[in-house]
């Protein structure tokens, strides 16, 4: 007998559907928190900022008086400025026509979106793990949560990493340096790898990044004026301190340093240590598979002010690290690293988060250990030859 073709079809188990629930999930949550807080902690300090600019206060953008007016306006803490590059306000600004609390719903659904996105590409790129699962499992991830709860950049940061990475395993060197340039929302985050690709003498990718970065510069000082764009450094230097941020919760080298050392800035020994992680990375980088991952780590090292939330970029390196291992030793490295920083949180709380600078310094020795190996038992390559564009030759 044939097949009814009005028959109903069962309902089968999709687990992109299950992403998107629990993705709306977050979102009302969060909506929730907000309200009953009243604050959704660093998102209106985004919000004021575009206002500062759409109300016509934008040449006063990093004058503390008047951002402490606009603070009072919207009920935004008083303790936390913008600091950012006025480049960072411009998806701010098309959200800002909305109430603080559907605004902070927008951002944090697009947030979703590109987190979705990014993970399932870089996994499928890679062959690591197929579905939705590893972006719902990367909810679970602190720095994560962080960020969605604090409307922060880090998620944004990481989208552009995973399009830089994509374009250049695709052989498009220029264009993923093109991209790389819009990380400078959060230039911290990007110094020490724009670095790594200098000493390593990537010229055509160092030309894409600055190709991007001359247009971001003046579009920054458009926005504010130029005569208020100077006054950014100095404003960045007298305010850093104010941030609610300790440097123990950070982990970079700094937060490493000051935990170990006491208080005080460590100035020269987080330089010198700055300098050795930098140099040490870019001898990691005998391809784009060994030194993308080393670098992005290096960034997050060598960063001056790193915010727990920033360690959301962990989770590219470590998809690329472990994308040769069996799939049991990826689940258990997976779940590690998503417990690791609530372990943390609950027996050390935030302010020791520069504890966790240690284990991406030890992946990196693990990384140098597996280099060694492989020169030791040299084995055919990974790629099939339309998608090995960027040789090693073409890379060193």
């Amino acid at each position: 007998m044939g097949k009814n073709p009005h028959a109903k079809k069962p309902l089968r188990f999709s687990i992109g559907l299950l992403t998107f629930f629990v993705c709306l999930a977050v979102v009302l949550l969060l909506i929730i928190r907000v309200r009953q807080g009243g604050k959704a902690n660093d998102f209106p300090v985004f919000y004021y900022a575009a206002h500062m600019v759409l109300d016509g206060a934008r040449t006063a953008l990093y004058d503390v008086n008047a951002q402490h007016a606009f603070q009072v306006r919207f009920g935004c803490d008083p303790r936390l400025f913008f600091y950012y590059p006025a480049f960072s306000l411009l998806p701010f600004l098309l959200i800002a026509i909305f109430p603080l609390h559907a605004a902070f719903a927008v951002w944090t659904a697009l947030s979703l979106v590109l987190l979705t996105v990014s993970i399932k590409a870089l996994c499928n790129q890679n062959d690591l793990f197929r579905g939705y699962w590893p972006a719902v499992m990367s909810l679970l991830f602190l720095p994560v949560m962080m960020n969605l709860l604090q409307g922060q950049l880090a998620i944004v940061i990481l989208a552009v990493y995973v399009w830089c990475y994509l374009l250049w395993r695709g052989g498009h060197r220029f264009a993923g340096g093109l991209v790389l340039s819009l990380a400078m929302i959060k230039f911290q985050l990007v110094v020490g790898f724009v670095s790594i690709l200098f000493l390593r003498r990537k010229w055509r990718e160092l030309a894409g990044f600055a190709s991007g970065a001359i247009p971001i510069v003046l579009l920054s000082g458009a926005v504010v004026g130029f005569s208020e764009f100077l006054h950014y450094p100095e404003f960045m230097l007298h305010h850093d301190g104010d941030q609610a941020v300790l440097p123990t919760s950070m982990a970079n080298l700094r937060g490493l340093a000051v935990l170990i050392l006491g208080s005080g800035n460590h100035f020269a020994v987080v330089a010198v240590l700055s300098l050795g992680v930098l140099l040490f990375c870019a001898s990691l980088w005998k391809d784009l598979e060994t030194g993308f991952p080393a670098a992005i780590f290096a960034s997050m090292l060598v960063s001056y002010h790193f915010n727990p939330y920033d360690l959301s970029l962990a989770l590219i390196p470590t998809c690329l690290a472990i994308r040769e291992l069996t799939p049991r030793m990826k689940i258990l490295i997976a779940v590690g690293v998503v417990t690791l920083p609530w372990l943390m949180l609950r027996f050390w709380e935030a302010e020791h988060f520069a504890l966790l600078a240690i284990p991406m310094i030890a992946t990196l020795a693990w990384q140098l250990l597996q280099q060694k190996r492989s020169v030791a038992t040299p084995k055919e390559a990974t790629f099939a030859p339309n998608e090995s564009v960027l040789s090693e030759a073409s890379l060193l």
